[in-house]
Order: C-alpha cells, then sequence, then structure tokens
C-alpha cells in the first residue's frame, strides 16, 4: 500500500535555452574553424595536436586523425628547432607571438610559414598560419635581381672610368696603367 507521495519539479527552460545556444554557439564556432582560408591548429602547451582546420591539413598533407597523434615539432624543420626553439613559457604567460618557420610536410616537402599564436582560456594555444613559401621565392628572386644589378653596375662603372683614362691625353702611359690597376678590383665581382 502506498501511504504517500512527494515530487519535486524543477523548471528546465533556462537550461535548455542555455544548452540550445551553447550548441549554436559551438556550430558557429566550427563552421568558422573549419571554413577559414588560413591554416588554423589547436596545440595543448607541449605541443601536441588537439584540432586542425581542413586548411591546416591541405597545407601540411595530414589527415586530422594522424595530426592528433603527433607533436608540432614533429612538422617543425629540425634544423630550425634547434636553433629557435617553440617559446611555450612565453606563450603561457599570455603573450601573443607572431613568427615564420619552415614546416615539413607530409611528403618531405619545406614550406615556410608564417604564423600568429596565442593562448586560449582553456589552457591551449592557437596558431593562425599561412603558407608564404611564394613570397619568400619572390623575395629571394629580387635580392638576387638586385645583387645582379649591384654587379653590372660595378662593372659598368668601372668600365667607364678606364674609357675616361685611357682618353685623357696629359697622363703618360704609366700613370694610366698605374690608376687601371687600382679601378679594376672594386669592380670585379668578388674584389678580394
Amino acid at each position: 500500500t502506498i501511504t504517500g507521495a512527494r515530487g519535486i519539479c524543477h523548471d528546465v527552460t533556462t537550461f535548455k535555452e542555455s544548452e540550445e545556444r551553447l550548441r549554436a554557439s559551438e556550430y558557429k564556432y566550427k563552421s568558422l574553424f573549419e571554413q577559414a582560408s588560413d591554416a588554423i591548429f589547436i596545440t595543448d602547451f607541449i605541443g601536441n595536436f588537439v584540432d586542425a582546420n581542413a586548411s591546416f591539413c591541405n597545407m601540411t598533407g595530414y589527415e586530422l586523425d594522424e595530426l592528433l597523434t603527433m607533436n608540432l615539432s614533429q612538422i617543425i624543420d629540425e634544423e630550425q628547432l634547434k636553433k629557435i626553439p617553440i617559446r611555450f613559457e612565453f606563450i603561457m604567460s599570455g603573450e601573443k607571438l607572431f613568427s615564420e618557420r619552415n614546416m615539413r610536410k607530409k611528403d618531405g616537402v619545406i614550406i615556410a610559414v608564417e604564423s600568429n599564436v596565442k593562448m586560449l582560456g582553456d589552457n591551449r594555444i592557437m596558431s593562425i598560419a599561412r603558407d608564404v613559401t611564394a613570397r619568400k621565392r619572390e623575395e629571394q628572386e629580387k635580392e638576387y635581381t638586385r645583387y645582379q644589378l649591384n654587379e653590372r653596375i660595378k662593372e659598368l662603372t668601372t668600365l667607364y672610368t678606364t674609357s675616361q683614362l685611357l682618353h685623357a691625353e696629359d697622363q703618360s702611359t704609366d700613370s694610366i696603367l698605374h690608376n687601371i690597376v687600382t679601378i679594376l678590383p672594386p669592380g670585379w665581382q668578388y674584389p678580394e
């Protein structure tokens, strides 16, 4: 026989509304994260991958499930990592970090990447990265072209000065030859 019954009722409307807003917010975040044209990846404070968007997977050639078993140090060029280690303590202190690194893709190709790194509130690190290999190559080509132009200018200046000396009628042959010998080395590509 039942001698009594008690019941407790809670209005869970606000809880359900909060849950729905959170779900919508997560969906919006995930959509932005996945649709970003820049590569985005998230690691913990020792460099283990926690998440990465499709752009980062395309850039590196790794699938997301492969990345989640890896550490960031496995895709950064080893030589550069020895010279310039990852400054986790700097990021953990709340500082934002902008850096350029060479990353090794899955197929072994090295690419130049610039990244903007900052700490997320939940003890994770978010990096937004961009492949700048083409830009770096263009800069190197421009620098080489500038170098070649400077070398041609040195050569032409030397030829012009030598021509001026050879046309000087008031100097002796010994004097002209002595001056030419002092003018030539600075016009060479390797004057030393």
